[in-house]
């Protein structure tokens, strides 16, 4: 005879409420990034680099107070500069980074106001190959280098927000950023920010110049990837010139489409259940010669989550089309650009997690320089998630749910303050872990193997 189960019914308990004065947190797991910053010596790396926006008066936040305070305000969830009241109201969380007053919205604005094209081109270029210089010991072999083209939509009035090429909201006035990453080490190289009707590929020559300037001398470029935002005849003479391959996302028109249709059926490589492969090649009516397409089509019956771009007279295919000065098969052409994949997927933790779209001021430095300082913070945690954490493949929305949430009070024990963390056996194990490998952990170390590897190479 069967017995029917009770299952517990939820019920709303009216709890009596009581107020207090002690000091809660609910990031108390922020005390990793802490001790991170504390061991890599964060904060006096920050006074050297930013003494150029120093105040004015005294009576005025230093700016490494200010640049911290937005780190940690990015770290902890911030959308915007309004929400720098995150940290404002967390006194345990001031304390453990040593911010004694939270700048205000206002004096954030100020601050951003101040950075001017030429520091940008020097603080962030220093601060950034200071964090490379440590991840390079991570680097054995050449890397790939990822090149993206973004759109960030603005709403307000945002000096170089304009209307321009907006797939997703046309009309909308936005920035269109562009991104270089080492793919290898998950680093963001570097970044530029650029104004709303700039064409896709203006400048792109020009910012792969920079690029190739911010790498050491020892770091080999093997291939350069690239969306349609970098398709351009004049780019590829330049890399052909540096003696660079890459592989890029060919924009496609009328001519590309025709000369698609005209690969015949035998030269078709069937790879794959809906999925064939072809190559020809292509020249533009300004380029001096023809290069090298690979073509994979995708039947949408078989295969109806494709990515690709549709053909309007072939509409039961979706195409990819690479354009490469490399010499591979067909099939390690599209199976290395696949992997692509993975820095798209940068710009959009970066977005989602980060905010680095939200964050934007009237002048238009001042929000290349917040984007810069959120990329600062990428590089930051993407280094901590690798040598601390192990695990460099969770997004930061997944490092504040799992390390960071975690009840906590300051307190006194002795004479001394002390941060007591609620938690369950296996996460205090987990913390305290991570707590001492940040403890053993060796900057000095890190920097020497990426001398001795310099010195190989």
């Amino acid at each position: 005879m069967s017995k029917s189960i009770k299952t517990k019914e939820p019920q709303i308990v009216n709890l009596k409420v009581r107020f207090t004065d002690k000091p809660i947190t609910v990031m108390g797991g922020m005390k990793l990034i802490a001790e991170w910053f504390r061991k890599i010596e964060l904060i006096g790396y920050m006074k050297n680099i930013l003494t150029a926006l120093e105040p004015g008066s005294n009576r005025g936040y230093s700016p490494v107070t200010i640049v911290l305070a937005f780190i940690v305000n990015v770290l902890m969830g911030a959308k915007k500069i309004s929400h720098s009241v995150l940290l404002e109201i967390d006194e345990p969380m001031k304390k453990i980074f040593g911010i004694a007053e939270v700048p205000s919205p206002s004096t954030y604005s100020r601050f951003f106001r101040k950075v001017k094209q030429s520091l940008i081109e020097t603080i962030f270029c220093q601060w950034n190959n200071w964090l490379l210089n440590f991840r390079g010991a991570e680097i054995t072999k050449e890397i790939t280098l990822d090149l993206d083209s973004s759109v960030f939509e603005r709403y307000g009035d945002q000096e170089g927000a304009e209307v321009g090429y907006n797939p997703r909201k046309p009309g909308r006035p936005s920035h269109h950023p562009l991104f270089a990453v080492i793919s290898d080490i998950k680093f963001v190289l570097h970044l530029w920010l650029r104004r709303g009707r700039t064409s896709s590929s203006s400048g792109v020559i020009e910012f792969m110049r920079e690029v190739l300037g911010r790498l050491p001398s020892w770091i080999k470029i093997k291939v350069i990837r690239a969306d349609s935002g970098f398709f351009s005849g004049k780019f590829f003479d330049f890399l052909e010139r540096q003696g660079l391959s890459y592989m890029v996302i060919v924009k496609l028109n009328r001519q590309v489409r025709e000369i698609v249709r005209n690969i015949s059926v035998k030269k078709w490589e069937t790879v794959a259940k809906g999925i064939e492969i072809g190559e020809t090649e292509y020249k533009a009516h300004d380029w001096q010669k023809a290069r090298r397409i690979v073509v994979v089509r995708q039947h949408l019956v078989e295969r109806p989550e494709a990515q690709g771009k549709l053909f309007p007279d072939m509409p039961n295919y979706r195409f990819q089309v690479i354009i490469t000065n490399l010499s591979w098969g067909m099939m390690d052409i599209w199976h290395y650009y696949q992997d692509r994949a993975s820095v798209e997927n940068y710009i959009k933790e970066l977005k989602h997690d980060y905010s680095l779209h939200k964050f934007s001021f009237s002048k238009f430095y001042a929000t290349e320089a917040a984007l810069w300082f959120i990329v600062i913070t990428w590089n930051l945690l993407t280094w901590f998630k690798k040598a601390i954490l192990e695990k460099d493949n969770i997004r930061l929305m997944t490092v504040r749910l799992k390390y960071f949430l975690c009840g906590g009070i300051l307190g006194n024990e002795h004479g001394n303050e002390v941060l007591r963390l609620h938690s369950g056996v296996k996460w205090r194990q987990t913390f305290l872990r991570l707590l001492n490998r940040i403890n053993i952990f060796s900057v000095s170390n890190a920097m020497h193997l990426n001398l001795v590897v310099g010195e190989m190479v």
